[in-house]
């Protein structure tokens, strides 16, 4: 749903480093929806006031979500403001495994 490509999903994290609580907060609760209208159907036909499953129009805001704040983290890491490699190399990780796990199961 929320592909949006490698290098956004990578710098995606790094939005919380060197951000204020406030921003935290509102970054977190954006990330916190996506995730939960994704994993669970049900918040997702709350969300449309269950009219129907318009499930690429909400993918379609949540990616343009996620695209905006990794430009935002981007544009710090240009500034050299702040950023992690640790961060970066364990996301790295997670969608590796992510992408080799979901792989692994269509082909069964």
């Amino acid at each position: 749903m929320t592909y949006c490509g490698l290098l956004c999903l990578v710098i995606f994290p790094q939005i919380f480093i060197g951000s204020t609580l406030r921003h935290r907060i509102l970054y977190g609760l954006f990330f916190g929806g996506i995730l939960v209208t994704t994993l669970f159907p049900w918040f997702r036909y709350f969300f449309w006031a269950f009219q129907g499953d318009y499930y690429r129009t909400l993918s379609l805001f949540a990616v343009f979500g996620i695209i905006t704040l990794s430009m935002i983290a981007f544009s710090r890491y240009i500034e050299a403001i702040a950023s992690n490699l640790w961060v970066v190399g364990g996301t790295i990780f997670l969608l590796m495994g992510s992408f080799t796990f979901r792989s692994g199961n269509s082909n069964r």
